[in-house]
């Protein structure tokens, strides 16, 4: 196994594979991506409450050098709960605020 798999694990070898490969497309992806300047800016990082284990605690700290003021808030689930369900509504509206 590559990684970690919260929930039950995977019963099709070719369901297994295709997630093998999405997991080492985005490690990929966050080594090689360049992290932008934002001089003078406000990101707004929305973090997961619940830390997974084997995960960073505050993954916002890579921000931390991008130039700008880093505004953090802490949002209900954990790294893939907080992008679904009532998580993700409430993750929704509070991004909706940001929006013009």
């Amino acid at each position: 196994r590559v990684g970690f798999v919260q929930g039950p694990a995977f019963t099709d070898p070719e369901e297994q594979r295709r997630y093998v490969r999405v997991w080492e497309a985005n490690m990929n992806a966050l080594r090689d991506y360049p992290m932008p300047r934002f001089e003078g800016g406000t990101l707004q990082f929305f973090r997961a409450s619940t830390v997974i284990e084997h995960m960073p605690k505050h993954v916002e700290l890579e921000w931390l050098d991008s130039g700008a003021v880093l505004r953090v808030e802490s949002v209900p689930g954990d790294h893939q709960s907080m992008l679904t369900g009532e998580n993700a509504e409430g993750l929704g509206a509070k991004l909706a605020a940001f929006l013009p």
